[in-house]
């Protein structure tokens, strides 16, 4: 038993990908214990997940929270099950023309992991040395699995890492190229005797503006993971916050229309927050809606308390966000495809955006349609309400 024990790890180990390595130890099980089928289940995320199955059938048969599969995860105990009792649940079992159910927990260092289930085939049983020989490759199958994702997330980090540093050359390579460009004219007119146009140094100090944003943003996000991002909580009047952030925003893009309503400006709508870190958020969205939208068009600002909160709430006519992105675009680095050129930015506004209102017990709700605008909602505890906690 012991030396086929041993040859099936030896197979397990050859697998290169996490899905290889769920297929090899799958195959290895059904060989060691007779199995017509296996399925393999890892716990993530507060949830049991099927990761991998040997027929397609499994995958339809969803885990209920006080079912076998959870009860045996729960209760770090194997399991016998009868097909015919498990048919009464999932009528859709029958299919797979099985006897026997086996499931056998995966521990690693004491914790269990998952759970690995075999199936018999229909004129068979599993033995007593059939379930010893499983709980005796379990343990080694979970470390399998464990190493294989820590190396998927090693891996994964390289790679964020590499793409950081592409997309960081690329990002501060072309406000540079035009900040030189500028330059070069500029010393062409002061040498030639002749005024410089202010244009020029406009263009200059909008580029000079970028590239100052994309290195706060990269010292930010330093900050934040090293957990040195200190937040300074004070009584603040959330409208006179909002008025300084759009005067900036009327300063950098001048082509855009922005709708506020001027009644709101000297209404003391208080909140608990540090000021400087909110009014970088919201300038982060304000920016977003203009660098995603023609110019020409119009931005939507507006305030308003709802219960115990107050709503902020900026929309855009802008080329919009696929709804299949919309999960994914608080992570750092993430850009929507369809942004082109728009896309300039290393991806980390709204990771940066979310940080900081998760931080002052907040929420951010995003609605998108495709080339019809973006409309996004931050809800912010009032200071009473806030000031109680």
């Amino acid at each position: 038993m012991l030396t086929k024990i041993y040859r099936s790890i030896i197979n397990s180990l050859y697998a290169n990908t996490e899905e290889d390595v769920y297929k090899a130890i799958g195959a290895e099980i059904k060989k060691l214990v007779k199995a017509k089928y296996c399925s393999i289940y890892l716990f993530k995320n507060g949830f049991l997940h099927q990761v991998w199955a040997s027929s397609p059938i499994l995958y339809i048969v969803s885990n209920r929270p006080r079912g076998a599969v959870y009860k045996a995860f729960k209760a770090k105990k194997s399991f016998l099950m009868p097909a015919k009792e498990i048919i009464k649940v999932h009528p859709q079992f029958q299919l797979l023309g099985v006897n026997v159910s086996l499931g056998i927990p995966l521990t690693y260092r004491n914790k269990v992991i998952g759970l690995v289930t075999a199936y018999s085939y229909k004129n068979r049983r599993f033995t007593q040395d059939d379930i010893k020989t499983l709980k005796l490759l379990a343990p080694v199958a979970a470390l399998i699995i464990h190493k294989t994702l820590l190396y998927d997330n090693i891996q994964k980090a390289v790679n964020n890492r590499d793409l950081f540093m592409s997309m960081a050359a690329h990002e501060l390579k072309t406000p540079l190229t035009v900040i030189y460009a500028y330059t070069q004219i500029l010393a062409q007119k002061i040498t030639s005797d002749s005024m410089p146009d202010i244009r020029l140094v406009d263009k200059l100090l909008e580029q000079e503006r970028m590239l100052t944003s994309l290195i706060n943003q990269f010292l930010e996000v330093g900050q934040i993971n090293k957990g040195l991002i200190s937040y300074q909580m004070k009584k603040t009047n959330l409208c006179l916050l909002l008025s300084e952030a759009i005067s900036y925003f009327h300063l950098q893009y001048p082509f855009h229309k922005l709708k506020f309503p001027k009644t709101l400006i000297d209404k003391p709508l208080y909140i608990l927050g540090d000021e400087n870190k909110l009014k970088e958020a919201i300038t982060n969205l304000l920016n977003n809606a203009a660098k995603y939208s023609p110019k020409g068009s119009t931005v939507t600002v507006d305030t308003q308390r709802q219960d115990d909160e107050y709503k902020i709430t900026i929309k855009d006519e802008g080329i919009g966000i696929p709804k299949e992105d919309i999960s994914k675009i608080y992570q750092p680095f993430y850009r929507s495809a369809n942004t082109g050129n728009n896309g300039l930015g290393l991806g980390l506004g709204l990771y940066l955006v979310k940080t900081i209102v998760d931080k002052h017990h907040g929420k951010i709700i995003i609605h998108s349609q495709l080339h019809r605008g973006t409309e996004i909602t931050v809800s912010l505890p009032a200071y009473d309400v806030e000031n109680r906690r």
